[in-house]
């Protein structure tokens, strides 16, 4: 036999658990010049909200509601919050998916190519390229667009210059994840002018800074090319502190008499490396030769030997020298400035080429 029992009822009050939700108008993009940020949720009425920050942050508004404001500081902003209902029930954490951007484009050098003055490289880059949205950037040259990029790094070889003459200015732009443009800094080539000094036996160089966006030690070197041949080393060293470097640069090179076309190029150093070559600047020296009549070779170091001045730019230069009753005492080929004799007048025939010189030299211990 089953017994049955009665029904007895019961009221049972059921606290729902908090289900807290983001608002669809949140911005997650975080830039280093994004200021004050706001985050909304929803939740049951009633409810306090924790809201846990972690990263670099100034103190935050709005601890306990269903909205919080803070200004973000630094690199890997992260944010989440908790909900508490009116009956003390706790939501799962909700996590914000936060994207720092702090990308900023770089120009990394501007120069003439070292193998071809008459076109400018630009290199140039993306500096922390991981939250970038599109990783493209745009450069920039005078203030009108010239090409669009979509790389983290590259170059850009810039073939409508005027090297020897038009100091040009470079720029890159992007758009970061909060639609602010960004831009390097400014970046110019450098121009190199140079002219001759005949009679000092000289040429003056004058060039503008080059401008890259470093506190540092820096270097200007002056290449040199004689008759088309590349002298080793370098010609005039200019040191600064770059925030210390004149807007014009200038040096004179002298030694001009061994070559007839002079050529000069500068570079710009940082930490001993060049980062940027100017054009080559050539001027064009007659270099003429010049004969004494009077020689005393007497030991003191002065007018000792018959000295013809630029005679080493002659190789094929043939020499000689007669005595009063027109007696050849000297021949060369190859004269090397080395000639004197007894007391006495002599009489010389020079030839080189198309130049024939004859003259008298006098000879007085």
């Amino acid at each position: 036999m089953r017994c049955k029992g009665i029904w007895i009822p019961k009221i049972v009050s059921v606290k729902p658990l908090p289900n807290t939700i983001a608002s669809a108008s949140n911005d997650y993009n975080v830039c280093p010049e994004s200021g004050v940020k706001g985050y909304k949720v929803f939740g049951l009425p009633g409810s306090v909200f924790e809201w846990i920050l972690s990263g670099q942050f100034e103190l935050p508004r709005g601890q306990g509601t269903d909205s919080i404001y803070t200004i973000w500081g630094g690199s890997n902003p992260r944010l989440k919050v908790l909900e508490t209902s009116a009956f003390g029930c706790i939501s799962d954490t909700l996590k914000f998916n936060l994207n720092y951007d702090n990308s900023q484009p770089e120009i990394i050098s501007v120069s003439t190519l070292e193998a071809d003055d008459s076109k400018i490289e630009i290199k140039f880059g993306l500096k922390s390229p991981q939250n970038h949205p599109t990783k493209t950037f745009e450069l920039w040259k005078d203030g009108s667009l010239l090409s669009s990029f979509n790389a983290l790094e590259t170059r850009f070889i810039d073939i409508g210059v005027q090297t020897q003459e038009k100091i040009y200015t470079y720029e890159t732009q992007t758009k970061n994840s909060c639609g602010t443009v960004l831009k390097s800094g400014l970046f110019n080539n450098m121009v190199l002018r140079s002219l001759a000094l005949e009679n000092e036996g000289k040429s003056d160089l004058t060039w503008n800074r080059y401008n890259p966006n470093v506190e540092a030690p820096v270097q200007y070197n002056v290449l040199r090319k004689v008759d088309n041949v590349v002298l080793d080393g370098t010609f005039g060293t200019l040191n600064f502190l770059q925030s210390e470097t004149p807007a014009e640069l200038k040096s004179s090179i002298f030694e001009t008499y061994n070559g007839f076309k002079q050529c000069y190029r500068t570079t710009f150093s940082k930490n001993g490396i060049i980062e940027s070559y100017s054009n080559w600047s050539c001027v064009d020296f007659e270099n003429r030769l010049v004969f004494p009549n009077l020689i005393t070779p007497n030991g003191d170091g002065k007018n000792d030997v018959f000295e013809i001045r630029n005679i080493s730019l002659f190789p094929d230069a043939t020499l000689s020298i007669f005595n009063r009753w027109g007696e050849e005492v000297y021949s060369t080929a190859n004269y090397q400035n080395d000639w004197k004799d007894k007391d006495g007048v002599y009489f010389y025939k020079f030839k080189s080429g198309t130049i024939d010189n004859n003259g008298w030299i006098t000879v007085v211990k």
